[in-house]
């Protein structure tokens, strides 16, 4: 987040909506291996979320395009690979707690992931409200559920969960939305008070 010119506020909303999604589940066996499989997926033509690194490796991934085909292809690479190796389409908190015992159970590094603000369902690439107020940080959380899964037109999906966080918290009440600017697979508004865009330092 950029600071505007002096002012005292500053945030943005990181809008993350349709896609596929799938999560990996990886028996890799060292941490070696681990860390030679989290660079296979770095290299891969789609977003990655680590939940797990050890012996399994755990992780969410996501492609701004359903049926690319990408999914396909790095499961079938990870099973000539790898002895066992499980590719599940999409993501549910079922499966989610599933992959967190199987790293428990073999004593990896367990990266929790955050919960919506608004169900409270774990979600991996939510859309994500940060404004910095005074130093300190608010954050709004929406899964994908919850922010809805079409990104025909990212300004009034913005402007609705904007809305919804104003409906539970204050804080994001008399906020205003930037024009958004594409950043690799997600879109990125700005934001700040309305009170903020009024004084001197942001005319």
């Amino acid at each position: 987040m950029n600071r505007g010119n002096g002012g005292t506020t500053e945030g943005e909303l990181v809008f993350r909506g349709g896609g596929e999604r799938a999560l990996f589940i990886v028996e890799a066996g060292d941490l070696a291996r681990a860390k030679r499989l989290l660079a296979y997926f770095d290299g891969m033509a789609c977003e990655v979320r680590p939940i797990a690194v050890g012996p399994v490796v755990v992780c969410a991934a996501w492609v701004e395009q359903p049926g690319s085909g990408t999914f396909e292809s790095m499961a079938e690479h990870l099973r000539d690979g790898y002895s066992l190796s499980i590719c599940e389409p999409g993501f549910s908190p079922s499966m989610y707690r599933v992959a967190l015992q199987l790293a428990r159970d073999t004593e990896g590094e367990l990266r929790p992931l955050e919960c919506c603000s608004v169900c409270g369902a774990p979600d991996p690439f939510p859309t994500t409200l940060s404004l910095r107020v005074g130093g300190e940080e608010a954050r709004f959380l929406f899964c994908q559920s919850c922010s809805g899964a079409v990104m025909d037109a990212p300004d009034a999906v913005a402007r609705l969960l904007l809305g919804k966080a104003a409906e539970r918290s204050p804080e994001w009440r008399d906020v205003e939305l930037g024009p958004p600017m594409k950043s690799g697979r997600a879109w990125r508004f700005p934001i700040r008070r309305a009170a903020d865009a009024l004084s001197p330092s942001h005319r």
